[in-house]
């Protein structure tokens, strides 16, 4: 009978209660530091990103290695070569997400199919059923070792209990804080970088024990595996390809991943070290993987241990109490910084997405009550995290005890990486559209229920072992007669074929709407301006004519010809035709679709101008509209109104803004880039001007665009104080107030200190 050292059970809860204190410690000094501290440390963002190192991954990953004698998983050898390989697409998502200010992966995938709430509703869904099961196999993970180490060894239920409900405390105390969903939560990537440390430091240690003090290294191991034949030749290359494919994929589609890879990313560079920081890691963590786990099948032979725990029982069976509280520790650092961060990343995509659109809908909160929003939306949060963590709890009970860590896992990857199809569809595929991202997914996943969960959540169910109705071709385990693939590889095949093939079929046969057209040009156009530059002055005369009207094509040839005169005087610069006439479209049609529309005119790639007629006079009647309900809107106000968009263009004001600025007549137009009015205003000396004006002025703009909010005072040359507040705007752009100041005398007058260092127009 075998037998191993038991540690007091007050002492473990205090030590580890004591770590979670540590790691909230931790969270708190990195909230207080600066942006620009975080620039100089992109290896903390890179260490952050192995919140993928799950408890899987910690004691998993020793029990995979041990029945299959791979030193490297092959989950990890997609995700390395994800990595390493698509690393473009990594980089094309950060450069969209960053600049259309977007906060989960459900707002990600919505955005390009026209924001649709339907798509972000059941992402959000699919990710919160995908991510139980795994927070389950933490929570399992942590109880286990937890019982294992104290030698308690109960039913687990109440230790399980306990470890939930510490768990939801401090998930609330990391994540509830803040209301805006984009904010970077920089206390959280400190602490999850500082658990990947700890992680690594617990399980090396482990491994140097048990290679060099129970064995005498690496081939002593080596020989001694040879000799008794530890593992067979047998492995599944179906098994193997299923992994390394799922490994690639979840690299970018689990939710706290793509939070913690994309959200909590400051700058591009970061994700360039994190290339090739971040195998590096996945490669340290794993060196005494194999050792480990031959280590364990000699010492406990025939199964009379679970391989999953061999990471703790090594040290226990030796007597060495101290090696086996610092690899509780670091399991409970694995397990805990997965669930911290899933339960905030999905209390906060259910909030957004579901719950919030549902309250608004429904008017669950008064008009009076409106100020008190924000408190609501942070209540709305911390529910969502206790019943997401009781909900995996639950599961955790539900699932068969004997069930190994990586299949609880893999269960998890697989639903989740039918949001891989829609992904890169958005990325590579124009014609992709909602109905078939949304039929794709609602395929996959009932899919996945009926060949991978079923079969597990109840494997003697008769549709299971006869085949649904009865039909043995609609066997869960081996359906329409595929019977030579393992549970997972048959339930990643049919899950993502079935998407695959329901995402591209419903796309070709569906129409697309002007807002997945448009949206599709976000997505997937590189160099607007290299197309441009093809144009000729007929092109543009043609487009002016088209789109506008005949006065303004006329207007445009008498200023190409001017361009061929000779000039005045050396002051008089030739008029650049192709800027002339984006701005002069962008007033009719609106930014996106003068894109699309000379795109459509410079090449005759994919889309040819006359089929994109048709959508832009649809979108053309729909900018006119918007924007003439705007402009209906602020022109009574008595404040001067000016509403900047996404592109830097003025698109609305009022007759109060002229005034207030006093802009000459005609200047303003619908369209005019904020670059002109700056230059302008620097001219007039209301802005003060600098030794180098274009810097100047690109760095207002760039603090406009990343949606700066500020309010400060200006003095206009006619004495008169202007009080300026500019707000950012949802969907990107500023609106911005003007109004004159009645507190602040000529002996008083002085500017106030902006929110950023931003002056606007």
């Amino acid at each position: 009978m075998l037998a191993w050292l038991s540690i007091d059970t007050w002492l473990v809860t205090i030590l580890s209660i004591g770590y979670l204190c540590l790691l909230f410690l931790v969270a708190y000094k990195g909230q207080n530091q600066s942006a620009e501290q975080w620039r100089c440390k992109p290896w903390v963002y890179s260490l952050s990103l192995a919140v993928s190192c799950t408890s899987w991954a910690f004691y998993g990953t020793v029990g995979q290695a041990a029945t299959t004698g791979a030193w490297l998983a092959p989950l990890y050898i997609g995700t390395i070569m994800c990595l390493v390989l698509a690393w473009p697409m990594l980089m094309k998502m950060l450069n969209i997400i960053k600049r259309q200010n977007l906060t989960s992966i459900a707002d990600f995938i919505a955005f390009r199919y026209d924001r649709s709430p339907k798509i972000a509703i059941t992402v959000a869904l699919i990710a919160l059923v995908g991510t139980v099961p795994y927070i389950a196999l933490q929570l399992r993970a942590i109880s286990t070792s937890f019982d294992l180490l104290t030698g308690t060894f109960q039913s687990g239920i109440s230790t399980a209990f306990v470890v939930t409900i510490v768990l939801i405390v401090f998930s609330i105390l990391f994540g509830t804080r803040q209301i805006a969903a984009s904010k970077q939560n920089q206390g959280l990537v400190l602490a999850i970088a500082f658990s990947s440390i700890v992680k690594l430091l617990a399980l090396t240690a482990v491994g140097i024990f048990a290679t060099f003090f129970v064995f005498d290294g690496f081939a002593d191991l080596a020989a001694q595996q040879q000799s008794r034949q530890l593992f067979t030749n047998d492995n599944s290359v179906y098994l193997s390809v299923a992994h390394a494919l799922l490994g690639a994929i979840t690299i970018f589609v689990l939710p706290q991943q793509f939070h913690m890879m994309m959200i909590e990313n400051h700058h591009p560079q970061e994700l360039k070290t994190a290339r090739w920081l971040f195998p590096l890691y996945f490669i340290l963590i794993n060196i005494f993987v194999l050792p480990i786990a031959i280590a364990g099948l000699i010492t406990f032979p025939g199964g009379s241990v679970a391989a999953d725990t061999y990471v703790l029982t090594l040290p226990l069976f030796f007597q060495q109490a101290w090696l086996g509280i610092i690899v509780y520790i670091g399991g409970l650092a694995a397990a805990t910084s997965m669930v911290i961060v899933s339960a905030i990343v999905l209390s906060t995509m259910i909030s957004t997405e579901v719950i919030t659109p549902l309250t608004l809908k429904f008017k669950l909160f008064t008009k009076d009550g409106s100020p008190q929003f924000s408190g609501l939306l942070l209540k709305q949060r911390r529910l969502a995290i206790a019943t997401i963590l009781l909900f995996a709890f639950a599961f955790e009970r539900s699932i068969n005890q004997q069930s190994h860590l990586a299949s609880i896992g893999l269960l998890s990857f697989v639903l989740l990486s039918q949001f891989a199809p829609a992904i890169i569809g958005a990325l590579y595929w124009r014609k992709a559209n909602g109905k078939g991202a949304l039929t794709g997914l609602i395929a996959g996943s009932i899919m996945w229920f009926f060949t991978l969960l079923l079969p597990i959540i109840a494997p003697n169910l008769a549709w299971v072992e006869q085949g649904a109705f009865g039909l043995a071709w609609l066997k869960p385990t081996a359906l329409f007669g595929l019977d030579f693939l393992d549970l997972t590889s048959h339930g990643v095949f049919y899950s993502l074929m079935s998407n695959v093939v329901c995402f591209v079929l419903v796309s070709l046969l569906s129409h697309r709407s002007v807002g997945e057209k448009l949206q599709a040009d976000i997505f997937i156009n590189k160099s607007q301006q290299k197309f441009e530059r093809k144009l000729s002055t007929q092109d543009l005369y043609s487009l002016l004519l088209r789109f506008i009207d005949k006065d303004a094509a006329e207007a445009f040839m008498r200023i190409a010809k001017s361009n061929h005169l000779p000039q005045l005087s050396s002051n008089d610069e030739p008029v650049n035709l192709v800027d002339y006439t984006r701005l002069q479209l962008s007033g009719v049609l609106g930014s996106a679709s003068t894109r699309m529309v000379m795109k459509a005119a410079s090449t005759s790639e994919e889309m040819p101008l006359e089929d994109v007629v048709s959508i832009v006079d649809e979108a053309n009647q729909m900018f006119r509209f918007n924007r003439e309900l705007l402009q209906s809107g602020v022109e009574n106000i008595e404040q001067g109104i000016s509403v900047v968009d996404a592109d830097m263009r003025l698109v609305a004001w009022n007759q109060r803004y002229i005034q207030l600025l006093d802009y000459p007549e005609g200047f303003v137009q619908a369209g005019l880039p904020i670059e002109t009015l700056l230059k302008y205003n620097i001219s007039r000396g209301i802005i003060i001007g600098s030794h180098n004006n274009e810097h100047m002025i690109a760095k207002r703009i760039a603090h406009m665009k990343n949606g700066d909010s500020h309010h400060f005072q200006r003095t206009m040359p006619n004495g008169v104080v202007l009080e300026i507040r500019g707000q950012s705007m949802p969907a990107g752009g500023l609106l911005v107030h003007f109004l004159i100041s009645p507190h602040i005398s000529k002996q008083k007058n002085h500017y106030k200190k902006p929110m950023k260092t931003l002056r606007n127009v």
